[in-house]
C-alpha cells in the first residue's frame, strides 16, 4: 500500500473492499503494495510474464480477484495474445466498441481475465455485461469452471469531462465537470440494480466490477466497495484522499438530463471517445506480438 500518513483511512479503504492498483507508464516503475497493474506502455513478453509472476500470490490469495496485471489487446488478437503470454492473472483491455464485445465475451469463454475500457454509456456497461454472461454461459456448456475469473468495466472519467466541456455552450457552464461522476453514480446504481449475474454467482463465478482511474480531480468522490481504483504515480503518492462521496443517484440523473436538454448525447460522446482507445490498443499490441 502506498507509504502515507493516513493510515486509517486507508485501512477503511481496504476494509471496505476496494482494491488500489498502480497505471504504469513505465514498466520498470517499482510498483510496491499495488492489488494489481495497468501497463500504458508494453514492454516484450518476458517483462509482461515477470510482473504476472511477482503479482502471482497475491492473485491466489484473492481468488483469482486481485494480482492482475492488465495490457491493451486489439479485439481481434486478444485471445491469441491470451494463449502467447499463458499467465493466468493476466488481464486483457479492450475498448467498448463492437469488436471489443465480441471479444470480451470469448476471452470470457476461454478463462480469460478482462478490462473493458471507455465504457461511457449505460448501453455500452450493459453489452459488456451480456457479453460477459454469455462467455460464461459457453464455459457452463463445456462443463469448465467460472472461478476464478475477473472482469472489470472502466468508465472513462477525465476524457468524458474533457469531452463534455468541449461541447457545452455558455448556458451549461455549471455542468463543466460534473458530468463523469454522475455517470459513475449512474455505472454504480447499474450493477447493484442488475440481477441477470445472479445464477452465475451461484455457481461460482466473481461478479463484475468497475474500475476507475481515478487522477485528480475525481479522487475524493472514487472511494467505493467492490471497486478498483487505477492510480497513477501522483495519485498514489496523495493516496487516500480526504472525503468521498458520489452525487445521490438523483441528482447524477439530473444532470444527465441537463445535457440533454442543451443538445449533448452521451451515445455520440461515447462513440466518438472510441476512436483513440482503438488506435491506442492497436499500437500497443505490436511490442507483444512482434
Amino acid at each position: 500500500m502506498p507509504a502515507i500518513a493516513n493510515f486509517s483511512r486507508l485501512e477503511s479503504v481496504a476494509a471496505a473492499g476496494q482494491q488500489l492498483w498502480r497505471v504504469l507508464e513505465d514498466p520498470a516503475t517499482p510498483a510496491p503494495g499495488a492489488d494489481g497493474l495497468w501497463l500504458r506502455r508494453l514492454p516484450d513478453p518476458a517483462v509482461v510474464r515477470a510482473l504476472c509472476a511477482s503479482l502471482q500470490a497475491r492473485h491466489r490469495d484473492s481468488r483469482g480477484q486481485a494480482g492482475l496485471v492488465a495490457v491493451a489487446a486489439a479485439p481481434e488478437r486478444a485471445l491469441a495474445l491470451w494463449q502467447a503470454l499463458a499467465q493466468p492473472n493476466l488481464m486483457l483491455a479492450l475498448p467498448a466498441s463492437a469488436e471489443g464485445l465480441a471479444a470480451l465475451e470469448a476471452l470470457s469463454a476461454a478463462g480469460a481475465n478482462t478490462l473493458l475500457y471507455l465504457a461511457t454509456t449505460p448501453a455500452q456497461r450493459a453489452a459488456a455485461r451480456a457479453a460477459h454472461r454469455r462467455g460464461l454461459g459457453r464455459r457452463l456448456e463445456q462443463g469448465l469452471p467460472l472461478h476464478p475469473i475477473a472482469s472489470l468495466i472502466a468508465p472513462p472519467l477525465a476524457a468524458l469531462d474533457a469531452a463534455i466541456d468541449a461541447e457545452l455552450p455558455p448556458s451549461g457552464a455549471a455542468l463543466r465537470g460534473q458530468c463523469a461522476l454522475a455517470c459513475a453514480r449512474l455505472a454504480v446504481a447499474e450493477l447493484a440494480e442488475d440481477s441477470s449475474f445472479a445464477v452465475f454467482r451461484a455457481l461460482g463465478a466473481a461478479p463484475q466490477r468497475l474500475l476507475w482511474e481515478a487522477g485528480a480531480p475525481y479522487r475524493d468522490a472514487l472511494i467505493l466497495p467492490d471497486t478498483v481504483c487505477a492510480l497513477d504515480a501522483a495519485g498514489w503518492a496523495h493516496w487516500p484522499p480526504a472525503s468521498a462521496s458520489l452525487p445521490p443517484l438523483a441528482a447524477a440523473q439530473a444532470t444527465l438530463a441537463q445535457l440533454r436538454r442543451h443538445g449533448i448525447d452521451l451515445d455520440t460522446i461515447g462513440n466518438q471517445l472510441l476512436g483513440p482507445g482503438l488506435r491506442q490498443s492497436e499500437l500497443n499490441l505490436r511490442p507483444l506480438l512482434a
